[in-house]
């Protein structure tokens, strides 16, 4: 979709008698936001649905949370991790991690189905909050004085992360290589840097 609109934008700018002045795009097609955003164009996002709506979406989960995971000691290790995966990404849940990968994190990384995530980002042995960025997830993480590091995908993950990185400057994003991954090296880095600058936890108080 984006690379046909941004042609159909390139056509219409072509002409003499009209220029495109503005994208107003649905709060779910967040790639025409980014893409008014990458040629210099105002923009604006509508959300059809009601505020009730959104509010019974991120609050109501069918699946179960893990009852064991504030037991754990999140500060045990070395930049220590907790993942929620949840279960039924895959048809098979052996599928859902690389090959032996469970095995080689399990002295420092606990991995659950689903997490209680709002009590998790309020232990103060949490010290960066790995989000897709939905509006949940942006304000619990914001109002535990939590850091961001934002893997975003679509609809209004891509503006939140604008918030987080540019706007209030509590978090970093991912660049792609040449090939449109995000590497090892490049998360390795955004890890170190939020975990490294105090500034980062200091400005959500500010």
């Amino acid at each position: 979709m984006p690379r046909k609109l941004e042609k159909l934008i390139d056509a219409i700018n072509g002409r003499e008698d009209k220029k495109m002045s503005c994208v107003i795009a649905d709060g779910n097609m967040g790639q025409a936001i980014e893409l008014a955003a990458k040629m210099k164009i105002r923009r604006a996002i509508v959300s059809p649905v009601s505020a009730a709506s959104v509010a019974l979406a991120s609050s109501i989960s069918l699946l179960m949370e893990s009852s064991t995971v504030m037991h754990w000691h999140l500060n045990n290790g070395n930049q220590s991790t907790l993942w929620a995966v949840r279960p039924d990404l895959t048809n098979d849940k052996n599928d859902a991690y690389p090959e032996g990968f469970e095995e080689r994190v399990a002295t420092r990384s606990r991995m659950v189905g689903w997490a209680p995530q709002q009590k998790v980002l309020s232990h103060p042995s949490i010290a960066c909050f790995l989000s897709h960025c939905r509006w949940n997830s942006t304000t619990e993480g914001v109002s535990n004085g939590i850091p961001f590091l934002c893997w975003t995908y679509f609809a209004d993950q891509v503006l939140n992360e604008n918030y987080i990185c540019e706007t209030w400057k509590v978090g970093l994003n991912f660049n792609k290589n040449e090939s449109g991954i995000i590497t090892i090296e490049e998360i390795k880095n955004k890890v170190e840097q939020v975990l490294g600058d105090e500034n980062f936890k200091a400005e959500l108080w500010n």
